[in-house]
């Protein structure tokens, strides 16, 4: 093709770390040219498209929209990367479609669409409301405008995702593996639609690793393979007289014709699926001697784990302050956290309602020791910024990404611009009195803060564009009650898997909640405790007034009281009952990455509150039973299944 390319890229070179992402990329894509990009994983075709969307910065080389330079201009004979808002501007010129849909949860499908038009190019509410409508009905989904997310198959909210890049008129639409998140029967409805566009003539790049799309749609095809471009070419050329003996062998798997490679180590590399197991636990309590110890019955099934996450619930610091005006938790010694990480944790989670207890300094000397410790944080920071931040660890080349939110106790512990703290979502609640029974107890309504949770879901959804996995924690629930779940807990766990998430880990209530399949991705309501070993709840040793006093109220609370044989274990008897959350994800040559299975394994936690995994035995059954008990009572219909020594959820 002649003229002057829509989009031109020339020797890009992108790195994170040690592992080379691109390395010398160039391509050029024409006015109305579509152009598929496959590869294995892990090859750089993700990266390449978002670089183009300048979501990531590049190393090295040039990209041109239009022949205008992308991301620098020249100033005074330099080079210096663009403002923010022209960087914005540049790439409200592009529509991006990602893996997930990235929509905003508590918006209609109509104000998803609008509010692009509107914010990106000042286009007048009316006039964005008209071209929203055209582009829904263009997409098929005319009669869903004033329906949820939450309300839309896959297939559907991500068509909705492509009205929206539609919406700012974009020069050219780059689409990262469009269907990558969808059951197979919704994956025909997105293509048909990604089809209808390039016959239409828009100029497109898609990376995607449904080979015959890719040969149906495209008028040029690109394999990549360790962030080069090693072919590129005819849809015919590609895929039916394949030059380079990796992409023969990378075909081999789509079509079954024998791979012609003169290496079969290498074949045996790329035809390998890539399996990893994702664990967490509940709340993490580790103030008292020996803390090793208590860990002791679990490392070895914890070992298992590829990443493995726990919730700090106290601070470890040295400071002797206390800020809180909730019931103050003493901070623990900060050389436990290395028996944490001994113990198999790879990231802890510090939005919590106890973060703040000893001020600025307990939150920054938790992080401090937790970091000197191995361990990746989350959830808590210097700042609001800070706190929002993911974790984010690398297996194998895959991208395990972790947020982390607060919904309960004083607001003192929130993070501000100024304040350190942790994330956190709002919760709002509301008592309705019973006039006619004076006295009696008021019904109790909660609800999340919409901007808190549209801030949360804005993280996910972000943390899903760059991560190929998303958990994201929640502390939250009622303290110390069996079964029940507050009515915002199930709102503000549905919000994340559609923004993104592939699990939903909880913890706070210190015992165990249900477990809910949510669009066949699980949400563990509440993990309860895993170590959790403290003498401060306990009345004798009540050092601090408030302390003291919640000793006394627990039981009028609640109706419990601790074990007196297990005074180290402030906690109801039921709590005992525990489990590590199990999740495995597979991701094979294509670049698709999905949940494979989500389970527990059951643990109980023994007279010296060390949670023991168990097995299917009669112990193992007995806890089962327990937590699929208080899941029939929370209204949650998930199954579960004897695997081995695991437990399998359905539903």
């Amino acid at each position: 093709m002649s003229g002057t390319p829509v989009l031109r890229v020339r020797d890009v070179r992108k790195r994170f770390g040690d592992h080379v992402a691109l390395d010398g990329v160039s391509l050029d894509v024409h006015e109305g040219e579509v152009v598929t990009v496959i590869g294995p994983s892990g090859s750089g075709k993700s990266t390449l498209v978002r670089c183009v969307h300048q979501l990531e910065s590049i190393d090295g080389g040039a990209m041109h929209l239009d022949g205008e330079l992308l991301g620098y201009e020249f100033h005074r004979g330099h080079l210096r990367p663009l403002p923010d808002r022209r960087v914005a501007a540049q790439r409200g010129r592009m529509g991006m479609v990602f893996q997930q849909f990235n929509l905003f949860p508590h918006w209609s499908v109509l104000r998803n669409v609008i509010e692009a038009q509107v914010l990106v190019h000042r286009r007048r509410p009316e006039k964005a409301r008209e071209e929203a409508l055209r582009l829904l009905e263009r997409v098929g989904l005319a009669d869903k405008a004033d329906a949820h997310p939450r309300m839309l198959s896959g297939g559907q909210q991500q068509r909705v995702a492509i009205a929206r890049a539609l919406a700012t008129n974009p020069r050219i639409m780059l689409f990262d593996e469009p269907t990558s998140a969808l059951d197979p029967e919704l994956v025909d409805e997105v293509l048909s639609v990604v089809l209808d566009l390039a016959r239409g003539g828009m100029t497109m790049i898609i990376v995607t690793h449904e080979m015959s799309f890719a040969r149906e749609v495209a008028d040029r095809c690109v394999f990549m393979e360790n962030g080069r471009v090693v072919e590129t070419g005819a849809p015919e050329e590609i895929f039916d007289n394949p030059a380079s003996p990796r992409l023969r062998a990378f075909l081999s798997r789509y079509s079954g014709r024998a791979a012609q490679i003169p290496d079969e180590r290498l074949l045996e590399e790329e035809t390998t699926s890539l399996s990893f197991t994702v664990m967490a636990v509940g709340d993490l309590v580790v103030d008292e001697p020996d803390p090793a110890s208590f860990f002791a019955p679990a490392r070895e099934t914890l070992g298992r784990g590829d990443v493995v996450i726990g919730h700090i619930e106290v601070p470890h610091s040295t400071s002797t302050a206390q800020v809180s005006t909730d019931v103050p938790a003493p901070p623990a010694d900060p050389a436990a956290l290395s028996a944490v990480a001994e113990a198999g944790f790879h990231v802890v989670t510090l939005a919590g309602n106890h973060v703040y207890d000893v001020g600025d300094q307990g939150v920054a000397d938790t992080i401090k020791y937790a970091t000197e410790a191995g361990l990746t944080t989350t959830g808590a920071g210097l700042t609001l910024d800070e706190a929002r931040r993911p974790a984010v660890v690398e297996r194998d080349g895959l991208r395990i990404g972790v947020l982390s939110y607060n919904c309960v106790g004083p607001r003192e512990s929130w993070a501000t611009s100024r304040k350190p703290g942790c994330a956190y979502v709002k919760v709002l609640t509301h008592y309705e009195l019973d006039h006619a029974s004076p006295g009696g107890p008021p019904a109790v309504y909660t609800f999340a803060d919409p901007a808190t949770l549209e801030r949360m879901a804005e993280d996910v959804a972000a943390l899903a564009a760059e991560a190929d996995v998303v958990t994201v924690s929640l502390h939250k629930g009622v303290g110390h009650t069996p079964a029940v779940l507050a009515m915002y807990e199930r709102p503000v766990a549905h919000a994340a898997i559609d923004a993104g998430a592939h699990a939903v880990f909880a913890h706070h209530a210190h015992i165990m909640r249900g477990v809910e399949m949510y669009r066949g991705r699980p949400i563990y309501h509440g993990l309860g405790n895993f170590v959790t070993v403290t003498h401060a709840l306990t009345p004798a040793t009540g050092d601090a007034g408030e302390r003291a006093e919640w000793a006394r109220r627990r039981v009028e609370l609640y109706g419990f009281a601790p074990d007196p044989d297990m005074p180290y274990y402030p906690f109801h008897p039921e709590s005992r009952n525990t489990a590590i959350a199990v999740c495995r994800f597979d991701r094979d040559g294509s670049g698709s990455a999905g949940l494979v299975s989500a389970g527990i394994v059951p643990c109980w936690i023994d007279g010296a509150g060390r949670p023991v995994p168990l097995g299917d035995d009669e112990e193992g059954r007995r806890v089962v039973s327990y937590i699929e008990g208080i899941t029939r009572q929370a209204g949650l219909t998930t199954e579960f299944h004897w695997e081995g020594d695991e437990v399998v959820l359905r539903g």
